[in-house]
């Protein structure tokens, strides 16, 4: 053990490691897409070199709760950390001050809507399964008199909202204010101004096909704002398999339900785990200081890239463990992001030669 941890300082020594950026997951109307951000970036959390600190949730308590179901059952009871909770209106009225560290604001703007409930790892156990709809009582409609007969309602005034126990009638109090309107598939004003007052950071707001030019206008307001959208290509229309689990793989080459590719339209489904896949490799890959950035993902045609998967298990279990395991499916992101024209960054994960001769880039 020594011996390791003194290849492992001797190879920090020689060749630097990537600045700690802080990500935050900024949470939709519903879990799906926020616990697919959530569980891969807590997983990059724990990869050697992978740059990314421990991630925040912004988002309602029930949104919480929603992530954490899914969390429990497609990341191996994974779960979000409470302490690293912000409701989203104290994150908006702090203007988005989190952390030391630069950050990276993964905002779910996809509106997606989770078609069934997902089910949770011990619900069928004991004959478990979920509340039983309690069975309507038979019989007659035999109503039993009311005992105090209408003394009670005597007392009480004709109509209850006016100035009832002094107060005012509902019709005259002051209307609430609706909120700013927000068109489908961008983030709200407040949110993205909130956003810019991080100079070093950047923002990788996903979307759903039709949502990319609402998210245009609205990131137009803050030239400011380093932005990143990333979106199902025209005609692809975002799901989510909910009997999809983790293969917990501990590299940064990314884990997909299906092999994607880039292009402007397509046609089928595309998952809501290699939508927010798609937008951690390109935090990861590609340059974070560009003022605006359009991703459009089709959901087949990629260059699949299959890989033996390996983790805490595989390295300890040896050959068996190793079959237990299996693959995992991915792309070449280098081609995959070619066709953007850009430089990608190459990502290797190290290994214990590599930690020897500082070479692990």
């Amino acid at each position: 053990m020594a011996y390791r941890l003194a290849l492992l300082v001797a190879a920090t020594r020689t060749a630097a490691l990537k600045p700690l950026a802080s990500p935050v997951v900024i949470g939709g109307n519903n879990g799906a897409v926020t616990a697919a951000l959530y569980g891969k970036l807590q997983r990059m959390e724990s990869v050697f070199d992978s740059g990314l600190g421990r991630p925040a949730l912004v988002g309602s308590e029930k949104l919480v709760r929603q992530t954490d179901k899914i969390l429990w059952r497609a990341y191996s009871m994974a779960s979000v950390t409470p302490g690293d909770v912000v409701p989203k209106v104290d994150f908006i009225k702090f203007r988005g001050l989190l952390g030391s560290a630069a950050p990276l604001y993964f905002v779910d703007s996809t509106g997606f809507q989770q078609a069934a409930s997902q089910k949770g790892l011990f619900d069928n156990l004991f004959g478990g399964g979920g509340s039983k709809p309690k069975p309507k009582p038979t019989g007659g409609s035999l109503k039993l008199p009311n005992p105090f007969g209408g003394a009670i309602e005597a007392l009480l005034p004709p109509n209850r909202n006016d100035n009832f126990m002094g107060s005012e009638s509902v019709t005259k109090r002051a209307p609430v204010p609706p909120p700013p309107s927000t068109k489908p598939g961008a983030p709200d004003a407040q949110l993205l101004q909130a956003l810019t007052t991080a100079p070093d950071g950047a923002c990788y707001v996903l979307t759903s096909s039709d949502g990319v030019e609402a998210c245009e206008e609205a990131l137009a307001a803050y030239p400011s704002l380093k932005a990143t959208i990333i979106a199902p290509a025209n005609g692809v229309q975002l799901s989510s398999d909910g009997d999809w689990v983790s293969a917990r793989p501990q590299d940064l080459e990314g884990e997909l339900v299906a092999p994607v590719s880039l292009g402007d339209s397509g046609e089928g489904s595309l998952d809501v785990q290699d939508l927010a896949e798609v937008a951690i490799q390109a935090s990861l890959r590609l340059s974070r200081d560009v003022e605006r950035r359009t991703i459009r993902v089709v959901s087949s045609g990629g260059a699949a890239s299959t890989r033996q998967n390996e983790n805490y298990f595989t390295n300890l279990g040896g050959e068996k463990a190793a079959q237990r395991e299996g693959d995992v499916t991915s792309v070449d992101w280098t081609a995959t992001f070619s066709v953007l024209e850009e430089d990608v960054e190459v990502l290797k994960s190290p290994e214990e030669s590599d930690w020897a001769a500082g070479t692990y880039r």
